[in-house]
């Protein structure tokens, strides 16, 4: 009974070792692979940072111009309101100016009128 049964294959140690160092390479080519991917990926990433950076940037330089402006519309529109004020008033004042003339004139023609007629005493 002690007869061996030999039934199988046999792998020798070699074959067992390069089995291992071809997965190994083969492995090591992945991870380098992968290296090489995660490092173009970190730089993608680096310039997306950059950019979004730059656009908060402009964007904040955007909102101020946006702000100026509008104190600046605002400005305009005070001073046209301010101007408009004005010319009333200078015309008031030109009309009021005509109308003291005026009566100043006509009191003056009427006592030249009552002082050539003999101080309008009769």
């Amino acid at each position: 009974m002690s007869e061996k049964n030999d039934q199988g294959v046999k792998i020798t140690l070699r074959e067992i070792y390069d089995d291992i160092s071809v997965s190994l390479r083969e492995l090591n080519e992945g991870m380098e692979r992968m290296e090489g991917r995660i490092i173009r990926l970190e730089e993608r990433t680096s310039i997306a940072n950059d950019a979004d950076m730059r656009s908060k940037e402009a964007l904040d330089i955007a909102k101020e111009a946006l702000r100026v402006s509008k104190e600046v519309q605002q400005e305009i529109t005070q001073t046209q309101q301010e101007r408009k004020e004005n010319r009333k008033w200078l015309y008031r004042t030109i009309v009021g100016g005509l109308i003291s003339w005026l009566i100043t004139f006509l009191l003056g023609i009427l006592a030249v009128y009552l002082i050539s007629n003999g101080g309008g005493v009769k």
